[in-house]
């Protein structure tokens, strides 16, 4: 069984800061940052291409074909 492993976390002014274990340390200074359920992944950024390609490939090609029906577009996509 593994061993979950924990980092630490606290406030530095407006920002939360995690010290992540060795083991799990980017090269550079930047990181991309996304939410994804209850939980937080983190990629090195010449990772981006490849997580969003990944990421779109889970919509099929019939995706969106009757609109969002969300605020502002009818059912049909037409703008309200």
């Amino acid at each position: 069984m593994k061993v979950m492993k924990t980092a630490t976390v606290y406030m530095d002014g407006d920002n939360q800061v995690v010290l992540l274990p060795e083991e799990f340390r980017f090269p550079g200074t930047d990181v991309c940052v996304r939410k994804v359920g209850h939980a937080v992944m983190l990629y090195s950024e010449d990772h981006a291409p490849k997580i969003v390609k990944e990421d779109l490939s889970d919509f099929t090609d019939d995706f969106f074909t009757e609109g969002r029906g969300g605020p502002g577009e009818s059912a049909s996509g037409e703008p309200l």
